[in-house]
């Protein structure tokens, strides 16, 4: 496997392949880069089979270098230390990424998934949305990839009407009528949709809070979403719930 390395500090692409070398013992060459402009010339020169990619770089950014290349044949990880809000939107694009300063057990763990991972034949719709999601403020724009064993979704966050657990699975219950399996647990998509407007009244699901139709005191309380899809409420939570309804008001 060809590896290139492109950040504009030497020290952290130095640290980066004496690391590579304790964790891997598949990597045949290991290329570096400092900018936009050497990093292009790199990967035509070595055509890379992975690329670990800075963000900031001194003659511009990693998107900038990845707009070279329209239709990438490398698998690309970012190496950042961007701060949590970014953080997220690798998250909700689905993108690889690790995090300065960077640990072996991490970059270990990386590099298994990529094994594992067939040739990502949707990573140009993956750093799209990454470079989308990493521009906006607010939440009201953001998208979501949603992968399943057949197929990579680009959902927006609004669309999302609720998510169920399904042991190690979550399905997601969209406004258009669709719903989709993905193989990560509610509590990950309950930390990364906190944010967003979504709200954990029972274990087993999560809820956009701006598609509740009602609040049904009947039956030890339940919510109705626009769906029409009935909702349990933990005893528990019903106070934490009404509190943020009223705080919504008129936006519900």
């Amino acid at each position: 496997m060809n590896v290139l390395i492109v950040d504009d500090e030497l020290n952290a692409r130095e640290t980066l392949v004496a690391m590579l070398g304790m964790v891997s013992d598949e990597i045949s060459h290991i290329s570096m880069a400092e900018g936009v402009a050497s990093g292009i010339a790199a990967i035509r020169e070595f055509k890379p089979d992975l690329l670990f990619l800075d963000i900031h770089l001194g003659d511009g950014t990693g998107f900038d270098l990845l707009n070279a290349f329209p239709s990438p044949s490398f698998h690309c990880v970012f190496v950042t230390a961007y701060e949590e809000y970014a953080i997220k939107a690798f998250k909700f694009s689905a993108v690889d990424y690790l995090v300065k300063p960077v640990l072996p057990e991490e970059l270990s763990q990386c590099l298994k998934r990529i094994r594992n991972t067939e040739r990502n034949l949707s990573q140009k719709l993956q750093l799209e949305t990454l470079g989308k999601n990493i521009s906006f403020t607010g939440s009201e724009q953001r998208k979501i990839i949603l992968k399943t064993t057949e197929a990579v979704h680009l959902v927006s966050v609004s669309d999302i009407i609720q998510c169920e657990s399904d042991d190690n699975y979550t399905r997601f219950f969209l406004a258009d009528g669709r719903n989709i399996l993905v193989s990560h647990t509610l509590r990950e998509y309950e930390d990364l949709l906190g944010e967003c407007g979504f709200f954990r009244p029972h274990n087993s699901h999560l809820i956009n809070m701006y598609k509740i139709d009602y609040f049904d005191k009947r039956d030890g309380g339940f919510v109705v979403m626009k769906d029409a899809s009935r909702i349990p409420v933990s005893y528990r939570r019903i106070d934490i719930l009404l509190k943020i309804i009223q705080q919504l008001g008129s936006s519900l």
